[in-house]
């Protein structure tokens, strides 16, 4: 684990991420299912996460869920292509380098928040590979643990059991799911629909569901006021007891 550091500088949040996103540099290597995370997206995620106590990012990528967190905070950072974890180095992280499946059936401790885009597509021995990394880093968390993941339109639809079951432990589990809009990731070269989930460890079961409309930052803006903030007054798991 180690420290991130916060690029950004302190004034509007929100305005500053689309000032990043709009000079950021697409990668044009997509293997393996990696589209980065857009930084106006990011930003809702950590503002809604409320991230403290000690973060996860099972599929880091090159780190644009971990721009927009408080600086000093413990990072695990999981990635598996070699050039992303140059960058998250170059960042500052010091990566575990692996796959996220095989790392969490050791996992040494459970976490705070997590934060992630994992892979969407369905994977032998796997299946939906977002559906199924979600469901391990929640299994993660610490009670009163927040976890804020992005996840394909597909596992809402398809009729397959996995994505069945998923379904209804999000329902369970006391899931917000914010559908995206269809342009969400088209500066990361896909114009694939997605979901960003939200959950508390701990939650009453039902399932609420709302929608951002567009990718605008007035529209980003009041999604993320419309999120109920983190439990208060459950003592964080890497907080001295």
């Amino acid at each position: 684990q180690v420290e991130g550091e916060v690029t950004v500088v302190e004034s509007d949040i929100f305005d500053q991420a689309e000032k990043m996103e709009k000079s950021r540099v697409q990668s044009k290597d997509t293997s393996g299912g990696f589209f980065e995370t857009p930084y106006t997206l990011s930003v809702l995620m950590a503002n809604v996460a409320g991230p403290r106590g000690s973060i996860l990012e099972p599929s880091a990528g090159r780190g644009s869920l971990l721009k927009f967190i408080p600086s000093g905070l413990p990072v695990t950072a999981i990635e598996r292509r070699s050039d992303n974890l140059e960058v998250l180095r170059k960042a500052g992280f010091d990566p575990v380098a692996g796959d996220f499946v095989e790392w969490a059936k050791t996992a040494p401790q459970n976490f705070d928040t997590v934060l992630m885009n994992p892979p969407f597509e369905r994977l032998a021995g796997v299946g939906a590979q977002d559906a199924a990394h979600v469901q391990l880093a929640f299994d993660l968390l610490a009670p009163g643990g927040r976890l804020v993941a992005i996840v394909g339109e597909g596992v809402f639809f398809r009729d397959f059991a996995q994505e069945r079951a998923f379904r209804s432990w999000l329902d369970e589990n006391g899931a917000i799911v914010v559908k995206l809009p269809e342009n969400a990731f088209r500066r990361s070269g896909t114009g694939v629909r997605t979901r960003m989930i939200v959950m508390d460890k701990g939650s009453p079961a039902g399932r609420s569901d709302l929608a951002l409309d567009d990718m605008g930052i007035d529209a980003i803006r009041d999604i993320a006021a419309a999120i109920p903030g983190r439990p208060e007054g459950i003592p964080l798991r890497s907080q001295p007891m």
